[in-house]
């Protein structure tokens, strides 16, 4: 027992002193606090969206930002903040479930490589080198084109094409772990080689994990806006912010706050996250404490 709380105790002090980090950035917390405040929109975009975001109104077509609303409408009469709002709620769970998706196989691909070794490490890796090979964005378009438009086949693709980033960086921080005197100790006791991956290996290997998922999910959404933009991804009428940049191309010259609004929710939150990512990454690592 006594020895249980000494553990406990010093991962406590661990996760104190990354936060006590963290909040010194400012940067870092002015991101987070913006990307609370995005995911407070998008989830209460039901009370403060004014209009349905797929009701047409022919007679309040492509008018300019006003009081009546507030981002302008677009060619078909639809309030503008409305879809940027509901947007953000496809555009941040494909973002979210994207990042899950590569994480979670990355990570078990690149443990077991680095645990076992030898041939099926050999393979695995292989498998990777051929997934970087190929462009991202024509590994996604192939994949949606293959399994059809839709938000879950969306994020399939932009997970798939994320996994040999998890699984280098798993499989790197697994290499150097397996071999320190605690998962001797474990291996030495009997434990099963599930057991000590999972209980040992995994969560010690967890810091820069969770640094690049911080910085992927801004990646995701990018790539989910781009094949939404070039009209592979999320079709019309759904509001999400790359359909959106995608229908408003058209008016460019005359109508520009079509695109404006939209381009300015995927640049806010990218920023955002990339802040929060970067605080992480100087948090977590202490050779780039201040």
């Amino acid at each position: 027992m006594e020895q249980e709380n000494k553990i406990t105790i010093k991962e406590e002090s661990y996760m104190a002193s990354v936060w006590k980090e963290f909040r010194k950035n400012r940067s870092a917390v002015a991101g987070c606090v913006i990307l609370i405040l995005i995911i407070l929109l998008a989830v209460g975009a039901d009370v403060i969206a004014p209009y349905d975001p797929y009701e047409q109104n022919y007679v309040d077509a492509l008018q300019w930002p006003s009081m009546k609303h507030l981002f302008g409408t677009d060619e078909f009469g639809r309030d503008i903040f409305s879809r940027v709002l509901y947007g953000a709620r496809i555009s941040l769970m494909v973002g979210v479930v994207s990042v899950a998706i590569s994480c979670v196989c990355g990570c078990i691909l690149g443990a077991s490589a680095g645990y076992f070794g030898n041939f099926y490490d050999a393979c695995v890796m292989r498998c990777m080198d051929v997934l970087l090979a190929i462009p991202s964005l024509l590994l996604n378009i192939s994949i949606v084109s293959a399994l059809g438009s839709g938000v879950f086949n969306m994020m399939l693709a932009v997970g798939i094409s994320n996994i040999p980033r998890y699984c280098r960086i798993m499989r790197a921080s697994v290499l150097q772990i397996k071999s320190i005197e605690y998962v001797d100790a474990a291996r030495t006791a009997g434990g099963s080689s599930r057991w000590i991956i999972t209980r040992h290996i995994i969560p010690n290997c967890l810091a820069p994990i969770i640094v690049q998922a911080t910085l992927s999910v801004g990646s995701a959404i990018i790539a989910c806006a781009g094949l939404s933009f070039i009209g592979v991804g999320i079709s019309a009428p759904t509001p999400e912010w790359g359909a959106m940049l995608s229908n408003g191309r058209d008016f460019l010259r005359g109508y520009s706050y079509i695109t404006l609004f939209p381009g300015l929710a995927i640049m806010v939150t990218v920023l955002a996250l990339n802040l929060m990512g970067d605080g992480l990454r100087d948090a977590f690592d202490p050779k780039l404490r201040r």
